[in-house]
């Protein structure tokens, strides 16, 4: 009887074993096959990423030198995301191509401003003429203070065909071209979180808080002709970040 016992228990356990040998390669190649990266997030499994997943968007669509935009692209090694740069007056353009990340160095023909190349970008300075006097030639204006000098740049985005992220300072001007009339709007006050501008063709003044938007009309015909959003201040440069486009 003793015999017997020990014959069975003998057999329990080698056919475990046996058993166990079986299920692990299994269980090893669920774990590596499911080609998900999975974090838990408040008990929550999220997926972020398909290994191996060969992908890639562009929010520009293509080659367009004049919208910012961010390409996200996976691939074996994992997924990514890369947006539209300048380097001096050169923009490098990311965009997809045959589902893989690409880039194009492109030279702007006037500049280049945070990932889009600027229609035009003007500088004018101004110094102070101790006696207050008038307007002098060739664009530049004085001012009654003295040994005073200060610098703005005027950037001219004529009929405003796509959007336009930029980034101006206080002084700066937009200058546009609606319905054959040109308009020039100027950033004439800003704190950490209120902006003005003013359009310089009436006077008339739009104040937006950081982050609202507004659509705006130019020329007092109950029609809106642009839509301005105000993303942000920067508290150490004291720029403000605004999103420019047609209404």
């Amino acid at each position: 009887m003793r015999y017997t016992k020990e014959k069975i228990a003998l057999g329990i356990f080698i056919v475990s074993i046996l058993a166990l040998i079986i299920l692990m390669p299994f269980a090893f190649f669920q774990s590596r096959t499911t080609g998900k990266a999975v974090e838990t997030v408040g008990g929550v499994e999220k997926v972020e990423k398909t290994t191996g997943e060969i992908t890639c968007s562009d929010s520009d669509s293509g080659r367009n030198y004049y919208i910012k935009g961010v390409v996200d692209y996976c691939d074996s090694n994992g997924c990514s995301s890369k947006e539209d740069s300048c380097s001096g007056k050169k923009l490098i353009e990311r965009y997809c191509e045959n589902n893989k990340e690409n880039y194009e160095e492109h030279n702007c023909e006037f500049d280049c401003d945070n990932g889009v190349c600027v229609n035009l970008v003007t500088k004018y300075k101004y110094t102070g003429g101790g006696g207050g006097g008038g307007g002098s030639g060739g664009g530049t204006t004085t001012t009654s203070t003295s040994a005073a000098t200060e610098s703005y740049q005027t950037y001219d985005f004529g009929a405003l065909a796509s959007e336009h992220h930029i980034d101006i300072l206080k002084n700066d001007n937009i200058k546009l071209s609606i319905s054959g009339t040109e308009y020039t709007l100027t950033l004439s006050d800003n704190t950490e979180t209120q902006v003005t501008i003013t359009n310089t063709n009436d006077g008339q003044t739009y104040t937006l808080n950081v982050g609202s938007d507004r659509n705006i009309d130019l020329n007092s015909d109950g029609i809106s002709e642009i839509y301005i959003k105000i993303e942000s201040v920067n508290t150490i440069t004291n720029k403000v970040k605004l999103i420019l486009r047609a209404a």
